[in-house]
């Protein structure tokens, strides 16, 4: 495939290339890993803060009882959250524990507010924000779409159940701009996730040209120097023996002098292409300089 092919980006924010797409997870999963837990406190810890405001309004204290036990045991999912995070080294498994962790709080936010009884418009502006939070997460974006559609639609369901004398229209329009708030949440995760892919496509891609030779495709020697100091260490360590081989190609100046040197360049092409179907992955092939392979 070529890199041009590889870099592209599908409608649900991903790398078309399944490699290319593991590569940056496992990259976003080192960025984002160690920030995860630390939010997940602070968010647990405002999560469980409401409750001041719980015990001032809530008329039943059984009520109050549930509220404060799904506070709390929210809490405790975030502490579970900060600590299971740093060992996770697993893009998916990563993917499926914040999954897990935004439904389990979105499911305790709905029981909340049903204990709350006839309710007014206050949990419409807390549903947006929550739908910000979605957005705002790290994860898949097909999977923040499918939990922002779910929890706004299973929201409106039973707010209509939930709330007194409330006209059709109103209740129809509160949906309306739930949804546009989804389509911009929508865009702006997919143009995150769009640009952050194209940066690390770049990177990558800047990398790979910082250590290849630009004639023969092969390692240059920057690459080659940084490598034979790695390999040179690991031998000394562990008493193994490396072999490293010098090829040269004899009279190549009379074939520059009497063909050109675009003839010399792709005789240099073709003993470079000879040369690397028979070597193994794991060796090491460089150019030197000039000649020297």
């Amino acid at each position: 495939m070529k890199e041009k092919e590889k870099c592209k980006i599908s409608f649900s924010g991903e790398f078309v290339d399944k490699n290319l797409e593991k590569q940056f997870q496992q990259y976003d999963m080192n960025h984002y890993s160690r920030y995860i837990g630390p939010v997940a406190i602070v968010f647990g810890v405002i999560f469980i803060l409401f409750t001041i405001s719980d015990y001032s309004v809530m008329k039943s204290s059984l009520h109050f009882i549930i509220i404060f036990s799904i506070r709390a045991l929210f809490l405790a999912a975030s502490i579970i959250l900060y600590f299971v995070v740093k060992k996770i080294n697993n893009y998916s498994s990563l993917v499926f524990l914040i999954t897990a962790y935004e439904i389990y709080f979105y499911i305790s936010f709905l029981v909340i507010i049903k204990q709350y009884g006839p309710i007014g418009l206050i949990p419409f502006f807390s549903i947006m924000a929550i739908t910000l939070a979605v957005y705002i997460t790290p994860n898949r974006v097909i999977v923040s779409q499918i939990i922002s559609i779910l929890f706004n639609v299973s929201f409106f369901v039973l707010y209509s159940q939930w709330i007194e004398h409330i006209e059709p229209a109103i209740l129809l329009k509160m949906a309306g701009y739930s949804l546009i708030f989804i389509i911009f949440g929508n865009i702006q995760a997919h143009l995150t996730n769009y640009y952050r892919r194209k940066g690390f496509a770049s990177n990558k891609e800047l990398l790979r040209l910082s250590v290849t030779d630009s004639l023969t495709g092969i390692n240059n020697r920057i690459k080659f120097d940084y490598e034979l100091n790695q390999w040179t260490d690991l031998s000394s360590g562990c008493g193994n023996p490396l072999s490293l081989v010098i090829l040269d190609v004899d009279c190549f100046k009379k074939v520059n002098d009497n063909y050109g040197h675009l003839i010399g360049d792709s005789v240099l092409c073709n003993v470079t292409s000879s040369i690397k179907s028979k070597i193994r992955n794991t060796d090491i092939f460089a150019r030197w300089g000039g000649t020297n392979l």
